[in-house]
């Protein structure tokens, strides 16, 4: 796998980190199937998965109880949110975590200046989103579709992915996804700080 420009540009490590990737954020956005699928979910009243509902978790969702008393138009806002936020959500989310990861820290102690996105989102999307991150003070942006990965059929783009969600010094994931859960409980083996664990 080689690494094109915008990726380069995070700072990564040539082999398997040992530490965090300081300064980098990571978001886990998934878009594609996601588009239907998270209406399904309000559908179903469906809550974030086991995984993702840890209680040393900082951010939480709706129990099973409490999704099951409110209605779909109830859910949907919430639905859209955290499973398939706007680029507005989006931006204002990331704009949120960052300011709250580095007041947590003694002055100056974390900066969190790199975005990159675990994103199968279409093109549009992220060029919009990739344009308004850099204008809310990212430094640099960038995605998997940065990736260059030489044998996409085994989808070596997904486990660079997972890498880089694992070793970021933050990650924000998607409560409904299991990709985001295998990402947090590898975070989790490596004893992070739990406040480096957010969700969308």
């Amino acid at each position: 796998m080689r690494l094109l420009s915008d990726v380069s540009r995070l700072d990564l490590p040539p082999t398997a980190p040992t530490t965090d990737i300081p300064g980098l954020l990571a978001i886990h956005l998934r878009r594609g199937d996601f588009i239907e699928h998270c209406d399904n979910l309000n559908h179903w009243a469906s809550v974030w998965s086991g995984w993702n509902s840890f209680p040393a978790y900082r951010d939480k969702f709706f129990t099973l109880a409490q999704a099951a008393t409110m209605t779909y138009e109830e859910r949907l806002p919430y639905f859209q949110q955290h499973c398939l936020p706007s680029v507005d959500q989006l931006v204002s989310r990331l704009h949120v975590v960052r300011r709250e990861w580095e007041l947590g820290g003694q002055s100056g102690e974390r900066k969190l200046k790199r975005a990159y996105l675990l994103t199968n989102a279409e093109p549009e999307y992220k060029k919009e989103l990739k344009e308004r991150l850099l204008a809310d003070g990212w430094e640099h942006v960038a995605m998997t579709s940065d990736l260059s990965v030489e044998q996409p059929e085994v989808e070596v783009d997904v486990a660079a992915d997972m890498m880089i969600g694992q070793y970021a010094e933050v990650f924000v994931g998607n409560g409904f996804s299991s990709l985001t859960a295998n990402i947090n409980l590898l975070r989790m083996g490596r004893k992070v700080h739990m406040d480096s664990i957010r969700f969308l």
